[in-house]
C-alpha cells in the first residue's frame, strides 16, 4: 500500500515591522530619479550650447579666413597696380626719350638745312662778284663781300666756314697776288669753335652738387668745369661788360689735383694754304679772373701743333688774385700773330690752378711741436664762414648718425625684474623713436 503524505499548508500571517525598519528597508528610487533627470537635463543644455560653439568657432574661422583672403587679393592687387604704374612709367620715360631724340634730331637736321641754306645764299650772292676780273672790283663791292662774310660767319658750323674761306682764297679774294690786286679783309672775323656752349646745361648756380655736371659743349675736360650763369649765382662781378654771353665757365675746388683743364682741339688742316704761305693770323681773347681773395691763377693758352710733332705754345693770359687785386672780376686778355707755318691744328687750354703753397705750409706746421708744446694751425676764415662750416659739419653728422641707427635691434641685460614692455618702451622713447620693445624670458 503506497505510503500517502499529507502536508499541512499553513497560512502565513505577515510580520509587523517597526516603521524605522520598514522605511530603511525600501530601495532609495527617489534619488536615483533625480540623477536620471539631471543627466537629461545637461545632456539637453549641451548638445545646442556644443553645436552653437561649434558654429560660433566656424563662423569665426571663416571670417578669418575670407579677411585674410581679402587682405592677401588687396596685397595683390596694390602689387600688381604698382608694377602696372612703374611699366607704365619706364613706358613713360621710353617715350619721352624716344620724343627727346627725335626732337633733338629734327632740331639738327633743321639747323643743318638752314646752315646751307644760309651758305648757298651766299654763293649765289657773290657768284657775280666772283666772274669779274679782280683788277674791275670796286670798293663797294669789297665792301659787300666783307660785311657779307661776316655775317654769314657768325651763322654757319666750322666746317663750311673752312669752305667759305677756301671759296675766298681760290677765288683770290684774300691775298694780293700781284700789285694792284684786290682782297678782302676779315681782320676781326670770328672763326672760333666754342661748340654752341652757350646752347648747353647752364646751371644756376654754385652751391647745387654739380659733380658729374655735363660738360659744356664742343669742350673736354680733366676735372670738375661747367657752366654757370652771370646772374643765377650769389657772386657780384665787377664791371660786367654788356658784350658777354649769359654764362661763364666755372672750375670747382679740386680734390685730388689742384688743377682743372678745360680744352678744345680745332683742326686747320683745310687752310693750310694759308697758313703755310703766313696768310693766315689769329686773333684770340678772353676774359679769365676769379672769386674774391682766393688765391687762384687762371690761364689761357694756345697750343699750335705741328706735323714733326714740334709745338708752339703761347700764353694768351694768366690772371692771379694779385692781378684781381683780390676781387670778384674778370680781366680781359688777347693775342695777335700769325699763324706758326706747318700748323695742322690749334688747341685751346683753359686752366684754373688753385695755389696750394699756404696748405702745404699748413699740413707741415700743424702739430709741430715747439718747446714740448705742440703748435696747431689751420686757414684763417671769417667768423660766419667758420660758423656756416661748423653748423654744416655738425648737421651731417647728425644726418649720419640718424640715417646709421635708423633701424637697430638692440640687446639690454641686467635689467629690473618688475620692469615690463610698456615701461622699457617709454625709458627709451626719451632718446629716439622706439618700434617695438619686448622683454625675453
Amino acid at each position: 500500500m503506497p505510503n500517502v503524505w499529507f502536508m499541512h499548508r499553513r497560512a502565513i500571517r505577515p510580520a509587523i515591522l517597526p516603521f524605522r525598519f520598514k522605511q530603511s528597508a525600501q530601495p532609495p528610487r527617489k534619488k536615483y530619479v533625480s540623477v536620471i533627470k539631471l543627466i537629461k537635463l545637461f545632456a539637453a543644455i549641451l548638445v545646442p550650447l556644443m553645436i552653437g560653439a561649434f558654429t560660433v568657432v566656424t563662423t569665426l574661422q571663416d571670417s578669418n579666413s575670407a579677411r585674410y583672403q581679402r587682405e592677401a587679393d588687396l596685397t595683390r592687387m596694390e602689387r600688381q597696380g604698382q608694377l602696372q604704374e612703374e611699366v607704365e612709367k619706364r613706358q613713360r620715360l621710353a617715350d619721352l626719350e624716344k620724343l627727346r631724340e627725335q626732337q633733338d634730331y629734327n632740331d639738327r637736321a633743321a639747323k643743318e638745312a638752314r646752315m646751307q641754306n644760309i651758305y648757298d645764299a651766299y654763293m649765289r650772292d657773290l657768284t657775280n662778284i666772283v666772274l669779274k676780273p679782280n683788277t674791275n672790283l670796286t670798293v663797294p663791292e669789297l665792301l659787300f663781300v666783307r660785311s657779307r662774310t661776316s655775317s654769314i660767319l657768325d651763322q654757319i658750323d666750322v666746317k663750311r666756314k673752312w669752305y667759305l674761306i677756301k671759296f675766298l682764297y681760290d677765288s683770290e679774294l684774300l691775298y694780293a697776288k700781284d700789285s694792284g690786286y684786290r682782297f678782302v679783309d676779315l681782320g676781326g672775323s670770328d672763326l672760333s669753335n666754342n661748340g654752341g656752349a652757350e646752347e648747353g646745361q647752364c646751371y644756376a648756380n654754385t652751391h647745387e652738387n654739380l659733380t658729374g655736371g655735363m660738360i659744356p659743349l664742343g669742350w673736354q675736360r680733366d676735372g670738375d668745369a661747367f657752366q654757370v650763369l652771370y646772374n643765377g649765382s650769389d657772386w657780384k662781378i665787377d664791371e660786367m661788360n654788356k658784350e658777354w654771353e649769359s654764362c661763364l665757365f666755372y672750375a670747382t675746388a679740386p680734390r685730388r689735383h689742384r688743377k682743372v683743364v678745360l680744352l678744345q682741339v680745332i683742326d686747320v688742316t683745310e687752310l693750310v694754304m694759308l697758313i703755310d704761305t703766313r696768310r693766315a693770323r689769329f686773333q684770340v681773347s678772353g676774359y679769365l679772373g676769379g672769386f674774391d681773395d682766393e688765391r687762384t691763377q687762371t690761364t689761357m693758352t694756345v697750343i699750335f701743333r705741328k706735323r714733326e710733332n714740334r709745338n708752339e705754345t703761347l700764353i694768351v693770359g694768366k690772371v692771379s688774385n694779385i692781378d684781381r687785386r683780390n676781387k670778384t672780376t674778370l680781366l680781359f686778355r688777347d693775342q695777335t700773330n700769325v699763324i706758326p707755318t706747318g700748323t695742322t691744328s690749334i688747341i685751346f687750354q683753359l686752366i684754373f690752378d688753385r695755389v696750394q703753397s699756404a696748405n702745404t705750409i699748413v699740413q707741415t706746421i700743424n702739430r709741430f711741436s715747439i718747446s714740448d708744446k705742440q703748435v696747431y694751425v689751420g686757414h684763417f676764415e671769417k667768423k660766419n664762414k667758420h660758423l656756416a662750416e661748423i653748423k654744416r659739419k655738425k648737421y651731417l653728422q647728425r644726418q649720419e648718425y640718424m640715417n646709421k641707427y635708423q633701424v637697430v635691434n638692440l640687446c639690454i641685460k641686467n635689467l629690473d625684474d618688475n620692469l615690463d614692455d610698456k615701461q622699457l618702451k617709454k625709458e627709451f622713447s626719451k632718446f629716439e623713436t622706439i618700434i617695438s620693445a619686448k622683454l625675453s624670458p
